[in-house]
């Protein structure tokens, strides 16, 4: 008989899920566009520093996550 703390619970997933929905609405076009100039933060282009940023902030979350089994 299995353990009970071994049945996966379903917010696991859909963390995953959701975390998978938040970066495609993130890297979208109407949030692209918004950062699309000619803006310059300490040498770098504004787009460049939302792009690393933002993919740096879904690294962290992701680490964070439980693993999904």
């Amino acid at each position: 008989m299995s353990e009970p703390h071994d049945v996966p619970t379903p917010s696991r997933p859909l963390r995953w899920i959701a975390l998978g929905g938040g970066a495609l609405f993130l890297f979208s076009d109407p949030w692209l566009s918004l950062f699309n100039h000619r803006t310059l933060i300490g040498g770098i282009p504004l787009i460049l520093v939302y792009l690393f940023g933002t993919l740096a902030l879904l690294i962290a979350l992701s680490a964070r996550m439980p693993p999904c089994e």
